[in-house]
């Protein structure tokens, strides 16, 4: 029999682990015992699966970048992701905004068939008034997109693309940027779902894109296609989020498309609930992108594309440890959101205590192995594509540091708040004017030592005392958060 992904909503067939055991097997009992000590629950199982082919299909893209591209096409094909990740100011942080908002409504609701949502109606009719309006959001982002970031790349390659170049990167950037222009009204509802629970079948999605969009874009770049390797994610994107959505859900979109009355009926009110969060995470947000995504434009600005790809290459390892230690965070966000909006806090500091060093061992052990292998494979071609050894040890260091400071952030965002805001807009003042200075006069080894020491002296501390404070404050013995 023929299975087709889009007729297998739950993705059974791709199924690498069963989350119940009943065995006496002593070897399968001592694997049990190891997989609830570490906190492997199901979500979290395939959240790693997902993040685990990031894993196994990152390496082979570097390998595969450094074989067919040269070091100018490589400078560009990661200055791109910098340059769209502008997209983030337009966007204003709505789908973090959008979990937080599920997974506190999903307290009195459940999940029905083909997308049902059944439960209490108040908390229905302001489900479904959050995506319909997310979803136009999401659509008039897109729209800017293609107004503003489109041009603005355009501008800036044109402008500092290294003279006698034969790149040809127009027609690429123009691809990439409609493609993911095109994924933008799938992510809301994708955010709602994760943030109801469904976190394991949201990472069963994600499992199945990265594996085919790893695969057509190493198609891509093998096969001669140049910088239009760099749309492929979103272009497979596209296909199976909306393939999916449309056949899993298809109650939930008939209801953001024809219930109109939902806002008046359950007294939802963007402007009282939704912004007051989504601002301050916007600003956080957009204060990230001065923080992590100016390596590449700067160092592509003022010493051209090779060294900005060195730096574009070292990015794509750091974020990937980063992403795999926020796995423990995000996989366990409905649980913790739910307990927030009970005022449970004991479960809350429970589960949080558990994931939050959980993640950091893996963050911080993740580091060091990756500083091994790259120590243990320094001869190869391959090296010299990255950043040289010392510049690597600060930039994990710095990250390992970012990844703390960013789960202290997410404790506190479970309560639908988001104080981060005035630390996260200093912090990209000093890291903006810092990558700017140093990247400017000292390349990629500045920038790395002043992100480090930026996390060392405030980062981390400010981070630290903000979160013992207003936890204190917050979690009050009446149980209501002031």
């Amino acid at each position: 029999m023929k299975v087709s992904i889009l007729t297998d909503p739950d993705f059974s067939s791709f199924y690498f682990f069963k989350p119940t055991i009943h065995t006496k097997n002593p070897l399968h009992s001592a694997v049990t015992r190891i997989v609830n000590r570490v906190g492997l629950s199901r979500a979290i199982l395939f959240t790693l699966f997902a993040r685990g082919w990031q894993i196994i299909a990152a390496p082979i893209t570097l390998l595969l970048v450094g074989h067919y591209f040269n070091l100018v096409q490589q400078g560009f094909y990661y200055t791109f992701s910098s340059v769209l990740a502008l997209q983030v100011i337009f966007e204003l942080g709505l789908a973090f905004v959008i979990t937080q908002f599920a997974s506190h409504e999903f307290a009195a609701l459940s999940w029905g068939h083909a997308g049902q949502v059944h439960g209490d109606q108040k908390a229905i009719n302001r489900l479904h008034a959050i995506l319909r309006r997310s979803v136009v959001w999401y659509g008039g982002v897109a729209l800017l997109m293609a107004l503003f970031i489109l041009p603005a790349g355009l501008f800036f390659f044109s402008s500092h693309e290294t003279a006698g170049s034969t790149v040809s990167w127009q027609s690429p950037w123009v691809v990439l940027v409609l493609a993911a222009s095109a994924y933008l009204p799938i992510i809301p509802i994708l955010a709602a779902i994760e943030g109801s629970g469904q976190v394991a079948q949201v990472n069963r999605l994600r499992l199945v894109q990265g594996i085919f969009s790893s695969a057509l874009t190493w198609a891509a770049i093998a096969g001669g296609a140049g910088l239009y390797a760099a749309a492929a994610t979103f272009i497979v994107n596209v296909i199976f989020g909306s393939g999916w959505i449309a056949r899993t859900y298809p109650a939930l979109l008939s209801a953001i498309r024809h219930q109109k009355d939902e806002a008046g009926l359950s007294g939802f009110s963007w402007k009282r609930e939704i912004w007051p969060m989504q601002w301050r995470i916007a600003v956080s947000w957009a204060s990230g992108y001065f923080i992590f995504q100016l390596f590449t434009p700067i160092l592509f600005y003022y010493h051209g594309p090779a060294q900005a790809g060195q730096m574009g290459m070292s990015l794509v390892i750091a974020n990937m440890l980063n992403s795999v230690a926020l796995v423990w965070l995000q996989a366990n966000t409905p649980v913790m959101a739910q307990s927030a909006a009970r005022a449970d806090w004991q479960t809350l500091d429970r589960v949080f205590a558990q994931v939050f060093w959980q993640s950091v061992a893996v963050s911080w052990v993740g580091s060091v192995a990756v500083l091994a292998v790259l120590e243990l494979f320094s001869s190869y071609p391959l090296a010299q594509r990255l950043l040289p050894m010392t510049d690597m040890v600060y930039l994990l260091a710095a990250f390992a540091l970012t990844h703390v400071i960013g789960a202290l952030a997410y404790y506190l965002r479970m309560h639908k708040r988001e104080p981060f805001m005035f630390l996260s807009v200093l912090g990209a003042i000093q890291v903006a004017l810092a990558m700017w200075y140093f990247g400017r006069r000292y390349g990629s080894t500045g920038m790395v030592m002043s992100l480090l020491v930026i996390n060392l002296v405030y980062g981390l501390p400010s981070a630290l005392w903000l979160w013992l404070r207003l936890r204190k404050i917050w979690h009050q013995p009446a149980g209501q958060v002031k």
